[in-house]
């Protein structure tokens, strides 16, 4: 496996990332050491209720395992499990040491936080090109033939199968912001929901046509989620929401919170010497594939910190005519 760029967390600075402040404002689910005994036993000393939010709970064991239990959709345990087995060659992942019908065992892979240097862009992109030229079997379309390595845009299952196929991906992505349409007009309020809601639909053909080939994407590769390995190595995290849809999605997360000029050219770099594919427009493409993302994220109180940078995220990708 390729080893990436050293960097010095002292001296470098941390690529920005606001979401590391919404925890603080998030009752921590409870550390219950039943939780743990009922899926691993009590052979134990010490347990460490790591970062995990509120769907999820990981739990450190002894300093050396983490327990990772799926609480929003606990099928998801699985999918996952498959997805970390993959053997991705440019990047880590923690091995899997046990699953359950909710939950996994995972290896701890100590690390530190990402800096925006042009050497951290490359192998980062670079990892994201190889995901999403992954091509999980399961998750072929039933009507390709056997030779073809075709990929259909939908949700994925427990075994990577497609339990839900969508046939216009970006109409399907349409339906889902109507969806949130009530979490939306009670955090950003009904005059920016409405002018979010509007900016989506005008801005549909043009998403069609960035949205290229379904790919396999990680489905929540923001800066949280990626780290340095003490190995040197990058190491990719929290695989639970993966799906295959447009590219642009994985990057408008990765680039959500802005990156240095540097970081985002190594970026653009390593992601084409990996063999994939970025026009030239692709910042401003993937900001607003990225609106989609937002909305998602849209279920604390309109005056919560989370909010308040999702609003200002938002505003600046419509653009300045956009005020509340």
């Amino acid at each position: 496996m390729p080893r990436s760029p050293h960097v010095n967390a002292d001296t470098d600075p941390r690529l920005p990332n606001p979401e590391r402040a919404w925890a603080a404002e998030q009752a921590p689910l409870p550390l219950e050491p039943e939780h743990v005994v009922t899926r691993v036993g009590a052979a134990f000393t010490t347990l460490e209720l790591l970062s995990g939010g509120l769907a999820n709970s990981n739990v450190l064991i002894d300093g050396e395992r983490v327990l990772r239990i799926h609480r929003r959709d606990p099928s998801s345990a699985a999918k996952e499990a498959h997805l970390l087995r993959q053997g991705f060659r440019s990047f880590r992942v923690p091995r899997v040491y046990a699953e359950g019908s909710d939950f996994l065992v995972l290896e701890f892979v100590p690390h530190r936080a990402l800096v925006g240097t042009r050497a951290t862009g490359e192998a980062v992109g670079r990892a994201l090109a190889e995901i999403h030229q992954a091509r999980p079997l399961a998750a072929r379309s039933l009507a390709a033939r056997p030779r073809e390595r075709e990929l259909r845009a939908g949700l994925l299952g427990p075994d990577l199968s497609l339990r839900v196929e969508f046939d216009d991906v970006v109409s399907a992505l349409l339906d889902y912001a109507r969806s949130r349409r009530a979490q939306s007009e009670r955090a950003l309020g009904p005059e920016l929901s409405m002018r979010v809601s509007a900016a989506l639909e005008a801005k549909a053909p043009q998403l069609r046509q960035a949205a290229g080939p379904p790919a396999l994407l990680h489905g929540d590769f923001k800066v949280s989620n990626l780290h340095w390995a003490a190995s040197e190595e990058l190491l990719v995290l929290d695989w639970e929401f993966a799906w295959l849809g447009p590219r642009l999605m994985d990057v408008g997360q990765l680039l959500r919170w802005g990156a240095p000029c540097e970081f985002v050219a190594g970026f653009a770099a390593g992601y084409r010497q990996e063999g994939g594919e970025l026009c030239d427009d692709f910042e401003r493409l993937a900001r607003e594939f990225d609106l989609f993302n937002l909305i998602g994220l849209l279920d604390a109180g309109r005056e919560s910190t989370r909010s308040k940078n999702i609003q200002a995220r938002i505003l600046e990708t419509l653009g300045s005519d956009c005020v509340v």
